[in-house]
């Protein structure tokens, strides 16, 4: 700010006494002035040590996450022959890497059946449980609260089953659709 103010004043026609009041008053020795309110500097003084452990349980939130859901590929994760990965950087949700998931999306499947009907048949019971979730008006902040993570469970559930069938695809099946179909 000082130099832009310097600048200024340098092209500017007032007398150069405003400018050397300016320089002496702004410009000695580069020194900078804390313009934090007291309450901001007390906040940032006391919450500190917060700010330092808070990023230490992220950290140590990412290597549990790391350690116990497994790599993000399609082999670990679906145990299909493929070096891709699960999920991609830029899915705006990702779904959990997470053996049990896999396992979870299991009893909605059909592995015996051929034919995408027969298949994923019970994934009407996923699309009856959220047409229930969204007919139900009468219930508490808590009971809301359980319903809502019900709910993402069962589009995450959803969305899996297309993103597993999407994965077994090779990479560049969008170029050619009509070789790809099943």
């Amino acid at each position: 700010m000082v130099n832009c103010m310097t600048s200024i004043l340098s092209v500017a026609t007032l007398p150069v006494r405003v400018m050397e009041e300016f320089q002496s008053t702004y410009g000695s020795g580069g020194q900078l002035q804390d313009i934090r309110s007291d309450a901001r500097k007390e906040y940032e003084r006391y919450y500190s040590s917060e700010e330092e452990l808070n990023e230490q349980l992220n950290t140590f939130a990412n290597n549990c996450m790391f350690a116990y859901c497994g790599e993000n590929t399609v082999e670990v994760q679906i145990d299909f022959p493929s070096n891709r990965e699960y999920n991609d950087n830029v899915a705006s949700e990702e779904l959990p890497l997470a053996e049990e998931f896999q396992d979870h999306l299991k009893c909605f499947i059909d592995t015996s059946k051929t034919a995408p009907e027969e298949r994923y048949r019970m994934a009407e019971k996923l699309i009856e449980q959220l047409h229930i979730s969204s007919n139900n008006y009468r219930s508490t902040l808590v009971e809301r609260i359980q319903q809502e993570k019900m709910d993402i469970k069962c589009l995450q559930l959803l969305r899996a089953m297309i993103h597993n069938e999407e994965r077994k695809l090779p990479a560049n099946w969008e170029m050619y659709p009509k070789k790809n179909k099943k």
